[in-house]
């Protein structure tokens, strides 16, 4: 009886280590991932390409959408033609109204040092890196510059919340000012 109670004792200790072990080694994992990928990686890190209007390529090599901001589409897509369906403009003016924003962009971030905010959702379903992004030396919130200068529509940011209510604001303003690129087509 004596060995069975010490058999179990010590397989109890050595279940307690094994799982304590476990937790410290997710725990650090965790904490490396998080380092690498969600701070250290995209704190300073340069804006070398704009792709579209709200679209960046970062020096890492990486891609940025930004939340709240979704600009028109220079190239023909099934995106492309909904918008139109949607808003009633022609694909012709969405082409050029998609030229406007991503140069609009380029001007706000393309060559600088940015840093990249994340919220619930890193990627989108494309595996494409999600964010909200701050020109750092100019203290400047590219997301809310773009839809505050009227270079987008609203759009949904679900799950990604932390920014919705000054998103949504900004685009109520500037439906009501009528800037940017809705200028002509937003009423």
């Amino acid at each position: 009886m004596k060995r069975f109670v010490f058999l179990i004792a010590i397989i109890g200790c050595v279940a307690v280590f094994i799982y304590g072990h476990g937790k410290v080694i997710a725990a650090q994992r965790e904490k490396n991932n998080r380092g690498s990928f969600r701070e250290k990686q995209y704190r300073d890190v340069m804006v070398t390409e704009v792709i579209t209007g709200d679209t960046l390529r970062l020096e890492t090599g990486d891609l940025v959408r930004l939340i709240g901001v979704d600009t028109p589409e220079a190239h023909k897509s099934s995106k492309q033609h909904r918008d139109a369906r949607i808003t009633g403009i022609p694909i012709a003016v969405l082409e050029v109204m998609a030229n406007e924003a991503a140069n609009f962009t380029k001007q706000l971030v393309k060559g600088k040092t940015v840093a990249v905010e994340f919220d619930t959702q890193r990627t989108d379903n494309y595996g494409v890196l999600v964010g909200y992004v701050f020109v750092v030396e100019e203290d400047l919130f590219v997301n809310a510059e773009i839809i505050k200068k009227g270079y987008t529509s609203y759009v949904d940011t679900t799950p990604n919340k932390r920014y919705d209510t000054l998103f949504r604001k900004l685009h109520k303003q500037t439906q009501k000012k009528v800037t940017g690129l809705w200028r002509r087509w937003m009423r």
